[in-house]
Formats: structure tokens, sequence, C-alpha cells
């Protein structure tokens, strides 16, 4: 391999870098209007702790009612692929 086509293999290869660091930083960020006092949309035992707004969604967290207090929800166990 010549000199030269190693110039432009690396120049090629940093040019695809730097494009890539460009895209990426150029990604869209998620706003979300926070609410002054967050609310709870609730049945009996189960409900969403609404704390804010991004454009006409609601944004929160799944709670349960513990003890008569709202509490956050944690995930739990693993997500395994059931075979055919």
């Amino acid at each position: 391999m010549s000199p030269r086509h190693t110039a432009v293999i690396v120049w090629t290869v940093a040019l695809f870098f730097l494009a890539a660091g460009y895209a990426l930083g150029r990604t869209a960020q998620v706003v979300v209007e926070p609410l002054e006092d967050p609310i709870v949309v609730a049945g009996d035992d189960v409900g969403f702790r609404v704390v804010g707004r991004q454009n006409d969604k609601a944004v929160g967290h799944l709670v349960v009612r513990l003890n008569g207090k709202w509490v956050e929800t944690a995930p739990y166990g693993t997500v395994t692929r059931v075979p055919r």
C-alpha cells in the first residue's frame, strides 16, 4: 500500500468520526416543562405521578400506595424471550 493510499484512508476515517461527532451533538434535546406541584392520577392503590409535560404528553412515574403514602415503583426481574 502506498503512502498516498494510507493518507486517503486516514483522512476518510477522520472525516467519518468528525461527521459522527457533529451528528451526535445535533440530536434533539427532550424538554420537559415541570409542574409546580406534582399530581397523582390514581385508582385505589395504583397511580401515575405527573411531574411535567412534554408537548401534549404527561411525563411522570408509576406509583403505588403503601401505608397511605404514594411510593415510586422500580422494575424487578428480567425479560426473557420465550422460545417458539
